[in-house]
């Protein structure tokens, strides 16, 4: 009976085999090899194209090994074709996808991923701003990670890391249909040797509209500004989601989370706190400034140093 239970068992996992190797090398995916010397990531992305210019594959998934190094010296941007980009499943630590210095122009990159005209998946990876093991690196520390110039796209990230920016990881131009960040941390945004206490910031919405923000199950560490950042806004946020999230040691030099305009439906639930307003309250007045919008005042008449606010409808 256990020898025939044992080679059920074999039987089984041999049958599974080949279902398991194939949901990695699938008709539309294509497996990346980490950086080796000059295949950089984003020639290898941007360059996935026939000899007209069109995309190989409009459903392309891209690869990444565990355990793999990853250099892009050059924002990608996709322009009429979506980005889909995931670790491989198994053991090993996430993929690292370093920012570096584009030696043949001698600029740094702006961001890794600037969207166009198309939507961004992103799945188990580690973004950082720049090379940290080289110390004169944090002198190219970026302004962002993701930018969103296109109007009407998606933006989806989950399990990923992000890290080390001045400005905020994520900002966005123009407005997004979907933007979901979920099982992600968030961490070390600001620097002011190259910035101020206005930036360092998680997602950055600027002015525009956002059909649906969602936030669900991240930490955010070490942020100098706000999490969210939707101010002076010409459209709302629609729908809000933001649910189990942490927040710990965060300066919120111009509050936690300001919202701006907002819709109906907006929900902030089951979330902790942790030493994430650490600048306090105080009446100086470059800070009170952009407390401005939820129309609330303290005892000196000033903007009151809210947590959270939006703009009242």
């Amino acid at each position: 009976m256990k020898i025939k239970l044992r080679c059920l068992s074999i039987l089984f996992a041999a049958l599974c085999l080949p279902f398991v190797l194939s949901a990695q090398t699938g008709p539309h995916d294509m497996i990346i090899p980490p950086f080796t010397g000059s295949n950089y990531l984003n020639d290898i992305i941007t360059g996935d194209t026939l000899a007209n210019g069109d995309r190989v594959d409009l459903e392309r998934v891209y690869w990444l090994e565990r355990d793999g190094t990853y250099l892009v010296n050059s924002a990608i941007r996709n322009n009429g074709w979506d980005v889909r980009i995931r670790a491989i499943d198994g053991a090993g630590t996430r993929p690292l996808v370093y920012m570096t210095t584009n030696t043949s122009s001698g600029s740094f990159p702006g961001e890794i991923f600037r969207v166009v005209a198309g939507n961004v998946w992103i799945k188990d990876l580690i973004l950082v701003g720049y090379v940290e093991a080289v110390p004169g690196e944090i002198g190219n520390i970026p302004s962002g990670l993701i930018r969103v110039d296109g109007v009407g796209f998606d933006l989806e990230i989950y399990g990923s890391i992000l890290t080390q920016t001045r400005g905020q990881h994520i900002r966005t131009e123009g407005s997004c249909r979907l933007i979901r960040i979920q099982d992600c941390v968030f961490s070390n945004m600001g620097d002011l040797g190259r910035s101020n206490f206005g930036a360092g910031k998680a997602i950055d919405v600027r002015g525009t509209s956002v059909d649906s923000l969602v936030m669900v199950n991240n930490t955010f560490v070490n942020f100098q500004d706000r999490v969210i950042r939707h101010r002076s806004s010409t459209g709302a946020i629609g729908t809000l989601i933001f649910d189990h999230n942490t927040l710990v040691n965060g300066m919120s030099y111009h509050g936690t989370l300001a919202l701006g305009w907002v819709g109906n439906d907006v929900k902030i639930t089951n979330n902790l706190f942790l030493d994430s307003f650490v600048a306090g309250n105080d009446t100086d007045a470059s800070r009170q400034a952009e407390f401005n919008e939820s129309g609330e005042s303290d005892a000196f008449g000033l903007p009151r140093m809210n947590w959270i606010f939006t703009v009242p409808n």
